[in-house]
């Protein structure tokens, strides 16, 4: 099976969704767990935790190897082809929903944002090689308009901390 493009209902889920409109607002139970006492400056500050970053790109470490190993021909010469691609959609998309994100805080946490999508988006177009789901439940969070921030438990049986 080859791969020619990002998942296409990745990207039409994300523009139809209200990115950060949610934010501040109750959780619903099956999205995770809420941020206590949470502002966006709490939120920020959780999500600018070192423990946060590396439990990501750790996740970007598994799903890259086990792509790598199991799953050359749909890995090399392709992933960072689909990577741009999905980045290409993903930024304006973010870059128009971060007015709903206060100043103070906005310029530190985009960067992590926009990492997040594009990863879902590749966690989607990947789906059926057996790649971990991490990123697919940041997504569903903000799909839902809220904010991950965090990770509660282990890789594979956690949930994600919600503003």
């Amino acid at each position: 099976m080859a791969i020619e493009s990002v998942d296409r209902g990745a990207l039409l889920e994300l523009a139809q969704a209200a990115l950060f409109g949610h934010c501040g607002e109750p959780v619903a139970a099956d999205l995770g767990i809420q941020l206590p006492q949470a502002t966006w400056v709490i939120a920020r500050d959780a999500i600018l935790k070192p423990e946060w970053a590396d439990l990501r790109q750790e996740v970007v470490g598994d799903m890259t190897s086990h792509l790598t190993v199991k799953h050359p021909r749909v890995f090399q010469g392709v992933w960072n082809k689909l990577v741009r691609e999905a980045k290409q959609t993903v930024e304006p998309l973010v870059a128009s929903a971060a007015a709903r994100i206060p100043e103070a805080v906005r310029a530190s946490i985009l960067d992590d944002v926009r990492a997040d999508l594009v990863m879902g988006v590749m966690e989607r177009t990947y789906a059926a090689f057996g790649v971990p789901e991490f990123h697919r439940a940041l997504w569903r969070v903000y799909v839902a308009g809220h904010l991950p921030c965090g990770w509660v438990g282990a890789i594979e049986s956690g949930r994600p901390m919600v503003f």
